[in-house]
């Protein structure tokens, strides 16, 4: 019985997850290599998934239905250095990790750390999310910028039209808009003006 304990407690602690657990997310709203502002391409996001294991999901919003790919991505790591290493899930991708040398084509002003490239034949086809596995990883640990100061990432986009162009864009910190209010605030705001108002007749009787 002691045994089954200590393995059920193995478990929980597996599948735990970690403490202080951080969901990064990134907004593809410039274009290189000027970092021209434009309408957002869509969303990349870094998040933990267990210790030493952490999930990057690309969020394409492809306005046009044109079938935007994925064909590679750089990143900053703040623990970049000699030995730095990454596997990937699915396998097929890989990581190529070049301490401040890895450029997205034209961008000269900053580099990355770490290129996600499309696996063969190309493109990252349907796939929207890797999975990054090193030891002691965590998604704090992408949170920094390029050499340059600017960008936190950058990924390349193929058929991006009809004609089949691609594009670099730039990834900066999402800045959510404001909260619509829910139902319930509401109706409680409103009991509260009431409130309020009958207070206030009262007191003027």
């Amino acid at each position: 019985m002691k045994a089954l304990k200590g393995l059920v407690a193995a478990v929980g602690l597996a599948i735990a997850p970690i403490a202080g657990a951080a969901v990064l997310t990134y907004d593809l709203d410039a274009t290189l290599p000027d970092l021209d502002p434009i309408s957002s391409f869509g969303t990349v996001t870094i998040s933990d998934v267990a210790v030493g294991e952490v999930q990057i999901s690309v969020n394409l919003f492809d306005p046009d239905g044109s079938g935007d790919r994925i064909q590679g991505l750089a990143l900053n790591f703040s623990g970049c250095g000699a030995g730095t290493s990454f596997t990937t899930d699915p396998a097929s991708f890989g990581a190529i990790v070049d301490c401040d040398g890895v450029q997205a084509d034209g961008y000269s002003d900053g580099s990355f750390d770490l290129f996600i490239p499309d696996p063969p034949p190309g493109n990252w086809g349907d796939t929207t999310s890797v999975t990054l596995f090193a030891t002691g990883i965590t998604a704090a640990d992408f949170d920094v910028f390029d050499t340059s100061g600017e960008l936190n990432l950058s990924i390349h986009l193929g058929q991006i039209d009809s004609a089949g162009n691609s594009i670099w864009l730039g990834g900066t910190p999402f800045v959510p808009g404001p909260p619509l209010p829910e139902p319930a605030s509401i109706a409680l705001l409103g009991l509260g003006l009431a409130g309020l108002g009958w207070m206030r007749r009262r007191s003027t009787r």
